[in-house]
């Protein structure tokens, strides 16, 4: 990481390799799988930009993802008429691997398809908690708002996936 700061190009390309995977699977989630690419581009940059300012490398995980979550807001409020809904499961194969986690539903398999169907605020914090792994803290820090915050998105968010899954046939 302190390469990758001071310049390094070896480096920055193992940095940037680590954290593609992850932050295209969180984009795919956010924008859909045809906005996902660009803003995975956009969201590089800024971060190769800022990476000699990033004082503690600990935090390059919570970073980046904070870095994505605003790129990709600002794709989704370019959009007035909302973010395309993209549940169509055979579109998700654009997620690799890398960002496969295991989830705590029995409906674990139609959970992204379902995400795509949450509003975009609560599908931002279902997806870095859940499938990111990261503490309520953490994902208020990624995306700027208070814990109270997060833990009311993910309750709202948890009760659009239960009535999408109610829908769905799922129990």
């Amino acid at each position: 990481m302190l390469l990758a700061q001071s310049g390094d190009r070896e480096a920055l390309d193992l940095v940037m390799k680590d954290l593609q995977g992850r932050l295209f699977g969180f984009l795919v989630g956010l924008v859909g799988p045809d906005r996902a690419p660009d803003t995975l581009q956009e969201t590089l940059i800024c971060i190769c930009r800022g990476l000699p300012r990033l004082r503690d490398p600990d935090l390059l995980p919570t970073w980046s993802f904070r870095i994505a979550a605003r790129e990709a807001f600002r794709w989704i409020r370019a959009d007035r008429h909302g973010v395309t809904r993209w549940g169509d499961p055979s579109r998700l194969e654009l997620i690799p691997d890398e960002a496969e986690v295991s989830h705590e539903f029995e409906w674990a398999e139609r959970l992204p398809g379902l995400l795509g169907e949450v509003p975009p605020a609560s599908r931002a914090v279902l997806m870095l908690h859940h499938l990111q792994g990261m503490s309520l803290r953490e994902v208020g820090e990624v995306l700027g708002v208070g814990l109270g915050t997060v833990k009311s998105r993910l309750g709202y968010g948890h009760k659009c996936l239960s009535k999408l899954a109610e829908r769905e046939g799922f129990r």
